[in-house]
């Protein structure tokens, strides 16, 4: 048999706990999280119980704390602030551009390596003010050391290839005259004094 009833909320009403001390009781229709069931099954404990709040905050770490709209808004400006990167029609990042202001595209720049000396000898200097594009913008990580073989001098080559030699290099620049300064120590185990490399020396910008 269906119960003909009706929904009664937001009602309260007071009862008289103690005469003599004129305390009364504030009775509510209010219930429990667990007790509020939505049209899905669900009740709202298991709904909204995992939140804790809401911040304006984007430092909060806390998977309880729900973001505000101010919150959402101000990550959207400071991701729409951000440079755009630019794609070319193989989908290869190009370059970038700035939000704001003139809409100007700066391009990537490619890597150009030169071969700038092949030596011979422990060690020597290398002026790049003629060679280098900005010397003064380079550093000592521009320098790439490539051993061919080495010698000893007793006389005789050692392939890079064998198991017979060590070597040991040192590299150092100077950007504001453009010197790069290079050693490199040659041990052959089969004699008992050191050589020298023939090397190439590149040049990365």
């Amino acid at each position: 048999m269906a119960i003909n009833e009706t929904i009664v909320t937001g009602r309260k009403f007071r009862k008289l706990a103690n005469a003599a001390t004129k305390q009364w009781q504030r009775l509510s229709f209010w219930h429990k999280a667990s007790d509020c069931e939505f049209n899905d099954g669900k009740n709202a404990e298991t709904k909204l119980g995992a939140v804790d709040g809401i911040t304006d905050s984007l430092a909060s770490t806390s998977s309880r704390i729900a973001a505000s709209a101010k919150a959402v808004n101000s990550l959207n400006n400071n991701l729409n602030s951000r440079p755009q990167f630019i794609y070319d029609s193989a989908g290869k990042i190009t370059g970038y551009k700035t939000k704001g202001g003139a809409d100007t595209v700066f391009p990537f720049k490619s890597a150009t390596i030169t071969n700038i000396y092949t030596t011979q000898g422990e060690g020597g200097t290398i002026n790049v003010t003629n060679i280098a594009k900005d010397y003064r913008n380079l550093s000592v990580n521009n320098f790439i050391i490539e051993p061919i073989y080495g010698y000893s001098v007793n006389g005789g080559y050692w392939t890079g290839k064998s198991n017979y030699w060590s070597s040991a290099f040192s590299k150092s620049y100077d950007n504001q005259t453009g010197i790069f300064t290079y050693r490199g120590l040659y041990t052959a185990q089969t004699v008992d004094n050191a050589g020298g490399l023939i090397c190439n020396i590149f040049l990365i910008e």
